[in-house]
């Protein structure tokens, strides 16, 4: 039988939808969000913190469950401190892996309309 090996690197950790966000909510009493960046770097996403910016997210703790993974586009201000704005951001690369650390987000405004991918890899709004 194959045996895992006892020391894993940190590439090798299996896959985690991370913590429940109803029980974050509870815990600590505000909305848990989650954002999908289209790289496996974080960089473009710390280099626009604390300014206004327009993203796609999803509320993870809705009222009616079922309105639990629809997008919403918002224009947002972030921060890699978790609790310098109101609510909580899960930050998740492209391929689905999440940032180990949360962040935080205010909802300035929500937008009307998607946002797409045009061919050359920029954000459009339609």
């Amino acid at each position: 039988m194959y045996d895992k090996p006892s020391n894993r690197l940190e590439v090798h950790k299996g896959f985690t939808f991370g913590p429940d966000p109803d029980e974050l909510k509870k815990q600590e009493g505000r909305e848990v969000y989650d954002v999908i960046i289209l790289s496996d770097s974080i960089d473009e996403l710390t280099s626009q913190q604390n300014q206004e910016i327009t993203l796609a997210i999803r509320l993870l703790t809705p009222k009616d469950r079922k309105m639990r993974y629809c997008t919403r586009t918002v224009s947002a201000m972030i921060s890699s401190d978790p609790t310098k704005y109101r609510d909580r951001l899960h930050v998740r690369f492209q391929r689905g892996l999440l940032h180990p650390k949360p962040w935080s987000i205010e909802i300035v405004k929500e937008l009307e309309g998607l946002m797409s991918l045009e061919a050359d890899h920029t954000l459009a709004r339609s």
